[in-house]
């Protein structure tokens, strides 16, 4: 199965898309789990800046990096079973995405998460609204967009409430 997971910068509030008090912006990544038979292995993964001040500071791409996400906090989930030929074309869209440029507007963590998780959802991406942020003309994927659609997805008798997670964990 692979999960989509998601941090608000401020916990359950999907509003707000920075928490001046703490300076998070917020995160997704995912969590990647191979079964076989009796045994398991889950790993949590996530795309970033190799240097997040430069993320911020520069004016365009920055270097990138898949980083292990394990033991991060997150406010929503959404697990996609997949088939074992749908886990690995998310390896390998992983992979291929691993040395992308990081740039906060035009392709973050959201973005990266997206992009694997779709790409083994096949006929049935996840699509969320792209938000403009203060200052920023330009409209992004954002923590809160994410967050906003796996709430959506978690009203009762929805196919995928049962896939989905919502509350800090």
């Amino acid at each position: 199965s692979i999960t989509i997971l998601v941090d608000l910068p401020v916990n359950n509030d999907p509003t707000q898309f920075f928490d001046p008090y703490t300076g998070a912006t917020g995160h997704s990544f995912l969590q990647l789990t191979k079964t076989s038979g009796s045994q398991s292995v889950t790993q949590f993964m996530g795309f970033t800046a190799a240097n997040a001040l430069s993320a911020i500071t520069s004016p365009g791409p920055v270097s990138g990096k898949v980083v292990d996400n394990a033991g991060h906090k997150f406010n929503a989930s959404l697990r996609v079973p997949v088939s074992a030929d749908e886990f690995t074309s998310a390896i390998n869209k992983m992979q291929s995405q691993a040395s992308a440029k990081y740039d906060i507007v035009n392709y973050n963590c959201v973005d990266f998460a997206l992009g694997v998780i779709n790409s083994a959802r096949g006929n049935y991406p996840l699509i969320i609204n792209k938000y403009p942020l203060p200052n920023e003309p330009t409209p992004m994927s954002t923590p809160e967009a994410l967050y906003n659609l796996i709430q959506s997805m978690a009203r009762p008798g929805g196919p995928e409430a049962g896939n989905t997670n919502i509350g800090s964990v």
